[in-house]
């Protein structure tokens, strides 16, 4: 099964050093090729090798710069040199040519078979203009017992069986590099087409090549030349001669330009989730509570039991807490949190204690409107109330408004970071303190530090009155 993509660039070649059209054919060409391969290689020249820094290849080697680049008019070398390469690492693997598109994904019978293609080629004995080979190349190799009418148009090209590939590459290579053959290949008055040379180079040779190994190459399509609408239900395209079009430039342009956008985001996606996810292995973890009242519920000594080392509260009876952020505030947006994890190398997860407004009315009407503790926290105006932050005051109609805003802040966060909140009822922490602590353990997927939960007898009415039970 094929699971590894090969692209090349050979700077010798007619296209020379890549323009910014090529390079967004191959930006294009790449990232549609990650629907089928899970690794994608490149091969090419210290020359060009900078200019594809943007575009993701598993790796980049410049092992092209072996070719001579007096060879220019064979631009396939480079192609040729890149299967022996790939078929010499081992691997079975395919070929793409960067003007190649798989939109869809290609049959696992297909990707399965010896050896791949794009199609075969019927007429390649006229069109490639052969005789004209015959007559002027002095040493044919292969070409002298074998001469098929048809070619195989390589796309793509690859396969499972490396022998044949490499057994191939080599003899395309002898047969152009051969010092015989130099005046041909570099001679300019005998093809008016500027492909000819490089087609018999790589495609006709390959045909002949299949020829002499008695093999068979199993191709996409069955019919040359498929009609544009025939190709795209395959989901393949192959622009060839036809990405000169007047007008598909920028076209191109602006999908590559979209690819690169939604690569950013794929990119910080994943990375964000790496990150995450080291976080996930590290013992040390963050709870911030928001809602707990000054003089405390037992939860944050119940925590203790889980041996969380770290508690956000800025009213907590413990030493070495660490304030990242008010209690009785509202939740920051995400990135914030995020951006602090980073940092303090610890990820954050959050708590909120709501309670019925009937009973945080109470509370605040006895602890706070009438506290010598806090007579700036809470204030009643003629026409609603204010409650004092860090920040400054804000103000609210009434009471309830004050309530609802910061309980329905509470459970909009909650719900939109289900994974990393808690919702938990005041009352419930005046009941069951184990079902408390394993709610939270079980939730973010803490460990107890001892084989059982202390209970730490302490009550909290609901007036905000502690009493403590012996």
């Amino acid at each position: 099964m094929i699971k590894t993509a090969y692209y090349s660039y050979w700077h010798g070649g007619y296209q020379k050093k890549p323009s910014e059209y090529v390079l967004d054919l191959n930006k294009i060409s790449v990232y549609l090729a990650r629907k089928n391969f899970d690794k994608i290689h490149f091969i090419t020249d210290s020359v060009s090798k900078d200019y594809f820094k943007d575009i993701h290849f598993d790796s980049v080697t410049t092992e092209l710069d072996c070719l001579d680049i007096s060879y220019g008019e064979v631009w396939s070398l480079g192609k040729i040199m890149a299967y022996k390469i790939a078929a010499e690492r081992g691997e079975p693997f395919v070929h793409i040519d960067y003007d190649v598109f798989f939109w869809k994904r290609l049959s696992e019978e297909l990707l399965s078979k010896n050896l791949i293609a794009q199609w075969i080629e019927e007429y390649s004995y006229k069109i490639y203009d052969i005789p004209m080979l015959l007559n002027h190349c002095p040493n044919l190799h292969l070409i002298k017992d074998t001469q098929p009418i048809g070619a195989i148009n390589v796309g793509f090209f690859g396969g499972n069986d490396l022998e044949f590939i490499k057994n191939y590459a080599d003899g395309a290579l002898n047969f152009v590099m051969d010092p015989a053959n130099e005046y041909f290949w570099k001679r300019n008055d005998l093809y008016k087409q500027g492909w000819n040379k490089a087609v018999i180079a790589e495609q006709y040779y390959l045909e002949v090549s299949r020829i002499f190994y008695n093999k068979t190459i199993d191709v996409l399509f069955r019919k040359e030349w498929p009609q544009e609408h025939e190709a795209l239900e395959f989901g393949y395209s192959h622009l060839m001669g036809a990405k000169y079009k007047r007008g598909l430039r920028d076209k191109i342009h602006n999908l590559a330009i979209k690819i690169t956008k939604k690569q950013k985001e794929e990119q910080k996606f994943l990375q964000e989730k790496k990150e995450q996810e080291e976080l996930d292995n590290k013992s040390e973890k963050i709870i911030k509570i928001f809602g707990l009242p000054k003089s405390g519920t037992n939860l944050l000594e119940l925590l203790l039991s889980i041996n969380i080392k770290n508690y956000v509260c800025q009213f907590a009876d413990h030493p070495n807490i660490h304030y990242l952020g008010w209690k009785h505030g509202l939740p920051q947006d995400m990135g914030t949190y995020n951006n602090l994890q980073k940092e303090i190398k610890q990820k954050i997860y959050f708590i909120f204690a709501i309670r019925e407004f009937e009973s945080w009315k109470e509370s605040i009407k006895n602890r706070h409107f009438n506290s010598y503790e806090f007579p700036s926290r809470f204030g009643n105006l003629e026409n609603g109330v204010f409650y004092n932050t860090p920040l400054g005051p804000n103000y609210y109609n009434n009471l309830e408004d004050l309530y609802n805003t910061y309980n329905n802040k509470y459970i909009e966060f909650a719900e939109k970071y289900k994974d990393r909140c808690l919702i938990i009822n005041f009352e419930d922490l005046q009941k069951d303190q184990s079902a408390i602590v394993n709610l939270v353990k079980d939730k973010f997927n803490f460990e107890l530090t001892n084989s059982s939960i202390c209970e730490i007898k302490k009550h909290l009415d609901s007036a905000g009155n502690i009493n403590r039970l012996i």
